[in-house]
Order: structure tokens, then C-alpha cells, then sequence
């Protein structure tokens, strides 16, 4: 009795913190306040603005006139339809995705715990975990990106897993297809988790020892299910010439044929935490190798093993070796699942250790929720993230704003690399994306070959190009010289288009938080 009561109680603790949480910003919304706008990430405005493009014309397009597919598609359906259900009703909108983002935290928590409660017991010591991880977790889903659907969808996969991989009886045909459907899901609202819910099918065909008929019967079931991934890759191809989005393209800009991030290099090393992080790789790999080559079949133990440590370290070596740009908070989606696993080896190992003093476990029983959740309530910005806490902190927000009365002076349009987002939202200009994010192949050609920017804008048709960054603007050549990507964003190894204007900019503005922000005009 004493546990269910528990349960209730952890449950009702993460209920509360997602209703508290998303109340900040959608009693922003009902205010008629615009603070709402920069809780959600920059790049929320990249699912957006192509969603209203398609549903006012049928072409996702952020600038409204090159169609692209810089996006993940499960992600930018569900945009879709809150648009389209939404109409003109902009206030409506922002209610329904604070709403659905605060369900998708609430349906994360409870299918997170009942994986964990099957995997180590209905101790009370999960329910904790589980509610850490949901505090830490919460982030994810304010900032409005494909990490709100992710986490839920691969926590389903590796749940349905277990629960098909630990009877004694082989699978059904339609069990394996269900599981690869949901794989097929959550590989479409973000790509990169392919390879860690694809690993988990082929391994248990190649360990499972089943005879040839229902081998060859399983692998069709799994490949049924992947369909709707094959058929979208087919799409892109047919229709963008490229299978994966524009973005991902473009993030993958480089020099070398080798590289490993610049930007993850000096994230560990001024972060001083370089030799752990490799440490824990390299660890991970080993652990990886021994298991993919242990021909036993998947365990308990392994499932634990691979979300906590396998995950994470392979998504920490795709990362690094695939692109030079920097990595979002939703980059990191993965170390919510992780944080459970590990949290609860270790609570596993200490309960032993305190096993038979009753008063000391009744103690870490509550006295463990009871701090996470002081914690929460003392440190909000920490657990939710500074934009929420502190609207506009960057300014960016009022800058835009400013800008708007700007471009309604001067019409024309407009180009703008970083923090293009919420900008392009706010001026109602058409603007040109050119880190290539929500752009064309062309665009990714031009960034390739590292073509003079103003050639670039000439091509586009742009009237003024937007910049912003940390550095501010003055008369000096260095200032008027351009880099896009910006270089706070993509590594060293990343290619760039650059410029150098020979004119002042006609139009200058900054925040108090070190944001500069000018306008060049283009038509010289």
C-alpha cells in the first residue's frame, strides 16, 4: 500500500511541475504579452513559419518563395495541424502547443517510469529517478523542437522491446511489425535516432536463433514497418534530389574528409570535462564492440547498458564527427532516458547498502523527492531554462521589433543567417535563411564553394541583409566583414560565404545583453 500511496505522489509532483512550468508562458499568451515568443527556441520558428507557408499555399517555404525541407517531419505535421486548426487565431495556437507540449512532458513521465519499473521493480526509488529526470527533462519540451515528440515515442520503442524481447516465446509477425512502426515514428520526428532503434531489431534477428521461415517472416514485418521512412526518403529524393533534410545538409559542410567537431572540442575542453567525456566514450565503445559480439541473447543488463551509456556516446561520436556546428539543448534529448538508466543503477547499489535499516530507507525514500523538488522550486531557470524565467534576455525579441518598424519603412527583402527565427516571425518580411537551414541545394552549392556573399544576395534578390552577433558594429573593414555561417555556430572546419562591405550599415541597434544587430543594404 505504502508504495502505490508513493507512486501517487511522485505522479502528482510531475503533474504539477508541467502544469507549472507551461502556465508561465501561456498566462503570457492570455496577457496579450509577447514574452511567449522567446521561451520556444530561435528554431522553433523554423517549423513555423514553413507550417503556416503550407497551409495558407501547400509548399513549406520560410521565406515564401523557395520550397524547402529543412525540417523533421513528424515534428512539422503536428505544427501543421495546430495551425490548421488554429486558422488566423495566432492566440490559439500558443495555447494548444503549451498544452500539447505539457501533455507530451506528462506522457513521457509515465511511460518512462512503467519502462523503468519493468526493467528494476516497483521500488520507490525509480518513481525518484524518474521525477529527476522529469525536472531536468522539462527544458526540452519548452523550447518547442522535435525533442518534445522524440523522447515519448523512442521511450515506447524500447519499452515495447523488452516487453516482446523478454517472453519466452518467439514474436509474432504483427508484434515486430508494431515495434518497428513506432521505430519508423520516432526516426521521423528526428532522424538521428535511427541507428539506436534499428540496432536493438538487427541484433535480436542475428541472435535469435529462430529457424528460416519465420527469420525471413520477422525481417518482412520489420521492413513493413519502416515503410512510412523509406517512402519519405523517397519523397526527398524524388522531389529535393536529397533523402535527408536541407538542414542536416548543411550542418554537414565541411572541409575535411575527417573532422571531429571544433565546436564539441572546445565545449569539453573549456569546460574541463574533455578527459571524462572521453573516457566515458571510449568505454562506451568497448562495452559495444563486447556486446554486438557476445553471441547471448539481449538481456535486462543490456537494455540498461544501452541507453545509458551506448546511447549517449553514440550520438556524442555522430555528432562530432558528422558536422563542426555547435549542439542545442533538444541535441541532447537522449540524456533524459540516460539519466534514469544510470540513476538507477546506482540507486540499485546503494539501497543493498542500506538494506535492513529500515529508518535510514524510509528516510532517502522521501527526503530524496523532497530536494529535487526544493530544488525545482529555488532554481527555476536552471531547471526550466533562462528564456522562461527571464523573457528576452538576448533582446532579441525588442530588437525585432524595432526592425519591423524598420522594414515597414523601407519594404524590400530581407537575409539573415543566425537568429533568423523569430526575426523573420516578427518583421513579416520574406527572409532569405543562409546558413542554408531552411534553404535550397543552391544555397548549400553557393555555401560549398564559398561564394562572395553579395553574389549570393544578388542572386536571391535581397534588399538588406540582417546581421546578427556579440561583436559590435563600428567603421572599421573588419567590422563590415561578413561571415555566414557565423562562426560562434559552425566550427573552424565548416565552410563559409564572406564579404567585406564597402559601405557603413544603414541601420545599427544592440541590446543589453552584448546583442548586435545591423542592416546592410544590398543594391549597391
Amino acid at each position: 500500500m505504502q508504495i502505490v500511496v508513493y507512486r501517487r505522489v511522485i505522479l502528482t509532483l510531475a503533474v504539477l511541475s508541467s502544469l507549472v512550468a507551461f502556465s508561465i508562458p501561456i498566462i503570457s499568451v492570455v496577457d496579450g504579452s509577447t514574452a511567449y515568443q522567446t521561451v520556444v527556441a530561435d528554431d522553433f520558428y523554423y517549423y513555423l513559419i514553413p507550417a503556416r507557408s503550407f497551409v495558407e499555399t501547400g509548399v513549406t517555404s520560410f521565406d515564401g518563395i523557395t520550397e524547402t525541407n529543412g525540417y523533421h517531419p513528424l515534428w512539422m505535421a503536428v505544427i501543421v495541424s495546430l495551425v490548421g486548426l488554429s486558422g488566423s487565431n495566432f492566440t490559439l495556437f500558443w495555447i494548444l502547443l503549451f498544452l500539447l507540449l505539457a501533455a507530451l512532458s506528462i506522457t513521457t513521465f509515465i511511460q518512462l517510469r512503467s519502462f523503468s519499473e519493468l526493467l528494476f521493480g516497483q521500488h520507490w526509488w525509480v518513481s525518484t529517478v524518474v521525477l529527476g529526470a522529469h525536472y531536468y527533462g522539462l527544458a526540452f519540451y519548452l523550447c518547442g523542437m522535435e525533442s518534445s515528440i522524440v523522447l515519448p515515442l523512442s521511450v515506447a520503442f524500447f519499452h515495447r522491446f523488452w516487453v516482446v524481447l523478454k517472453k519466452n516465446v518467439p514474436p509474432q509477425a504483427s508484434q515486430v511489425f508494431l515495434l518497428a512502426f513506432i521505430a519508423s515514428l520516432a526516426i521521423l520526428a528526428r532522424l538521428d535516432i535511427g541507428p539506436f532503434v534499428l540496432l536493438p531489431m538487427l541484433l535480436f534477428l542475428w541472435r535469435s536463433r529462430l529457424d528460416h521461415k519465420r527469420l525471413v517472416l520477422l525481417s518482412i514485418s520489420i521492413f513493413l514497418g519502416l515503410t512510412p521512412v523509406l517512402l519519405y526518403f523517397i519523397y526527398n529524393h524524388l522531389h529535393f534530389g536529397h533523402i535527408i533534410p536541407v538542414s542536416g545538409l548543411a550542418k554537414g559542410l565541411h572541409r575535411a574528409d575527417f573532422i571531429f567537431s571544433g565546436h564539441m572540442i572546445q565545449d569539453l575542453a573549456r569546460s574541463k570535462r574533455v578527459v571524462g567525456y572521453g573516457a566515458f566514450v571510449l568505454l562506451s565503445v568497448i562495452i559495444l564492440v563486447w556486446m554486438v559480439f557476445r553471441r547471448r541473447p539481449i538481456s535486462m543488463r543490456w537494455i540498461m547498458v544501452y541507453i545509458g551509456f551506448l546511447i549517449p556516446a553514440g550520438s556524442i561520436l555522430i555528432a562530432g564527427f558528422r558536422s563542426d556546428w555547435i549542439l542545442w539543448i533538444w541535441h541532447l534529448y537522449w540524456t533524459v532516458p540516460s539519466f534514469v538508466m544510470i540513476g538507477c543503477i546506482v540507486f540499485t547499489v546503494t539501497t543493498e547498502a542500506v538494506t535492513g535499516r529500515n529508518h535510514l530507507n524510509t528516510f532517502m525514500q522521501w527526503i530524496s523527492p523532497a530536494v529535487i523538488s526544493i530544488a525545482f522550486v529555488v532554481f527555476p531557470e536552471m531547471m526550466l531554462g533562462r528564456s522562461v524565467i527571464h523573457p528576452d534576455y538576448l533582446g532579441i525579441e525588442s530588437t525585432a521589433l524595432r526592425l519591423r518598424e524598420f522594414s515597414r519603412a523601407k519594404g524590400g527583402r530581407y537575409a539573415m543567417g543566425d537568429r533568423a527565427g523569430l526575426t523573420a516571425s516578427i518583421i513579416e518580411r520574406p527572409v532569405t535563411q543562409l546558413e542554408g537551414l531552411m534553404a535550397d541545394i543552391h544555397l548549400l552549392t553557393c555555401i560549398s564553394a564559398e561564394k562572395d556573399l553579395q553574389v549570393v544576395l544578388r542572386e536571391y534578390d535581397v534588399d538588406y541583409l540582417i546581421v546578427s552577433r556579440s561583436r559590435p558594429f563600428n567603421s572599421s573593414r573588419e567590422s563590415r566583414t561578413i561571415e555566414i555561417p557565423d562562426p560562434d555556430q559552425s566550427g573552424p572546419m565548416s565552410y563559409r560565404m564572406k564579404t567585406t562591405f564597402q559601405h557603413a550599415p544603414v541601420y545599427v541597434d544592440s541590446s543589453v545583453a552584448g546583442v548586435y544587430t545591423a542592416v546592410f543594404y544590398c543594391r549597391f
